[in-house]
């Protein structure tokens, strides 16, 4: 019988956007910790959160041009981005703060439907 060792890799990761667009922040790390059980699940990684700019996967809302050249557009389109793992940006994703973002299945009153736990584990 043969036994494989199994090494995982543990990701520390941090919310950094206080309150993103009036959004509870509790529920979106919540949401966040959600798709990140996804990603171990299924994944070799294993994640916790810190609080700390030295994390190694920082999560950020930010609006149109945010100093990393990959502006937003303001609702739309473009609803996130993240960075490949290294250095400096590397491994944060970034969230357009001006779409809709709900923490619950429900649509706005214009009928338009954004959930924020399939786009945290696409990115």
């Amino acid at each position: 019988m043969t036994h494989f060792l199994r090494l995982y890799v543990a990701v520390v990761c941090s919310l950094r956007s206080e309150q993103p667009n009036g959004l509870d922040t509790g529920g979106v790390r919540l949401e966040l910790s959600k798709a990140l059980d996804l990603w171990a699940r299924n994944s070799k990684l294993t994640f916790r959160e810190i609080n700390s700019d030295h994390a190694d996967i920082l999560v950020y809302f930010h609006r149109g041009y945010h100093g990393d050249g990959y502006p937003f557009d303001g609702r739309g389109q473009i609803l996130a981005h993240a960075f490949f793992p290294g250095k400096d940006r590397g491994g944060d994703a970034h969230f357009d703060e001006e779409e809709i973002w709900l923490l619950e299945d429900d649509s706005n009153e214009e009928g338009e439907w954004i959930r924020n736990f399939p786009i945290p584990v696409e990115e």
